[in-house]
């Protein structure tokens, strides 16, 4: 397993080229995994700990009928818990 030590320069070299690197946020167990593994998982959109990405936002114009509006929210409630995943990155 080889580690580039060069992510670390980004808090030290206000020169070193910031773009070059994209960020998994992470458990210190979680990272350890991935990295003797080589792989990353998709999480639940619902155990996201931003609160923007984890509820989505759904607009009910044009639906009138409470009923209907319950309804379609419980499906993409169920949707949104049982079938959508995200990885998430960042960069500098």
């Amino acid at each position: 397993m080889k580690i580039d030590n060069k992510a670390w320069l980004t808090l030290y070299d206000p020169d070193y080229a910031d773009n070059q690197y994209l960020y998994h946020f992470t458990s210190i167990d979680s990272a350890i995994k991935i990295l003797y593994n080589g792989t990353l998982k998709f999480s639940k959109l619902n155990r996201t700990n931003d609160t923007l990405e984890s509820k989505p936002k759904i607009n009910f114009n044009g639906l009138s009928n409470k009923n209907d509006i319950i309804i379609l929210r419980k499906h993409i409630t169920e949707l949104n818990n049982n079938m959508l995943q995200l990885l998430c990155f960042t960069m500098d």
